[in-house]
């Protein structure tokens, strides 16, 4: 595998170049357009996506907004990082992306998982990076039965959810 995302033959022709950020961990793909003077937009795509499913839609949206679409860890041609896939990562690749890319307030809009990022950074952002968060059919009610840290979605979800068999990370070995 080549290590250098910017240099993997996944290459397609765009309306808009792709850029890449260094945030330290990963290098982060994506791409921008519209004025600069506008509002900041951040478009943040569904699991396995890439900003390319926002091609389309950021020339409509470059009209009002500056938009920046990215590529999350793992997806299109962003870093690559076995085991290392969990909201908090994907969060905090964009809350640095946002301090050394956007540099200024951001609105964000995400589909499906990446709504549900949108909503992470809506509470776990620097102060003041965040103007608004649009969650677009985002799974917010098929969280994680058993959580590595935090509260499970049994919690919430009453006893109909409590009652739901327990999942384990491990084998559960039956005699």
């Amino acid at each position: 595998m080549v290590s250098d995302p910017a240099l993997r033959d996944v290459y397609v022709p765009h309306a808009y170049p792709e850029q890449q950020a260094d945030l330290g961990e990963i290098t982060m793909n994506y791409a921008e357009a519209g004025d600069p003077d506008k509002p900041a937009l951040l478009l943040i795509p569904e699991q396995t996506g890439s900003w390319w499913g926002y091609e389309e839609a950021m020339g409509l949206l470059a009209e009002d907004y500056h938009v920046y679409a990215v590529d999350l860890r793992g997806q299109g041609r962003s870093s690559w990082t076995p085991k290392r896939y969990s909201l908090d990562n994907f969060g905090n690749d964009l809350v640095r992306f946002i301090a050394l890319v956007v540099k200024r307030p951001v609105v964000v809009a995400g589909n499906s998982s990446g709504g549900v990022l949108a909503a992470w950074l809506s509470a776990y952002s620097m102060p003041g990076q965040i103007r608004g968060v649009l969650c677009e059919d985002a799974p917010f009610f098929a969280s994680e039965l058993v959580p590595a840290c935090g509260h499970s979605v049994r919690q919430g979800g009453g006893a109909r959810v409590r009652a739901l068999p327990h999942v384990s990370r491990r084998p559960v070995e039956r005699g």
